[in-house]
């Protein structure tokens, strides 16, 4: 027999952090690997090469580097800032510089924000690139807890696409990944 679903998604959560944690510890040489092969899945994905306007993130430590992504000159990248319980996008041009905050992992003050204030409505994006505990291949996703990204994904223009990108120990099977009503799925998986 099965927990509640959010006992469910809880245990989830707690096993995909302590392979991170574990995957961290084994070097950065794996994730920069990894990273890389990731940069490469998605500049060379047809979601990509459509789009005009990109919504990225800035990687905690435990999560894909996508730094190869942001020196694209052809597209308008936006990056996310937390804004009471939703997610704005900001648009940035130099992520090196203008992108504050901390390097933890998870928690709302440890994100690294965009500083700048040309806000670009979500409606406006066309390729979301969506980090997240554990996905499917389906597209099933398990964020941290928050349900930032199911919020903004949820009020996404019916034309963007949303692209998960992970790492591949974070990949379940369909059966193994609970999904909610209000958990927002993915177009399509990439894993390094």
């Amino acid at each position: 027999m099965r927990p509640p679903l959010d006992e469910w998604k809880k245990a989830i959560r707690r096993e995909m952090q302590a392979r991170l944690r574990a995957y961290a510890r084994e070097g950065e040489c794996a994730r920069e690997a990894a990273s890389q092969a990731l940069c490469a899945a998605v500049q060379a994905h047809p979601f990509w090469r459509e789009a005009g306007t990109v919504a990225l993130f800035a990687a905690l430590p435990s999560e894909p580097d996508l730094h190869g992504l942001w020196r694209d000159s052809v597209r308008r990248m936006v990056f996310p800032r937390i804004d009471g319980e939703v997610l704005e996008w900001v648009r940035v041009r130099d992520p090196d510089r203008e992108l504050a905050g901390g390097k933890g992992d998870g928690g709302r003050g440890r994100l690294r924000e965009p500083a700048g204030r040309e806000l670009v409505p979500v409606e406006a994006v066309d390729l979301w690139v969506v980090p997240g505990l554990a996905f499917t291949a389906s597209g099933g996703r398990l964020g941290r807890g928050g349900g930032y990204y199911d919020r903004a994904l949820a009020g996404r223009s019916a034309g963007s696409r949303a692209l998960g990108v992970c790492f591949s120990f974070q990949l379940l099977g369909e059966a193994e990944l609970p999904l909610e009503p209000h958990d927002q799925r993915v177009d399509a998986v990439l894993w390094g």
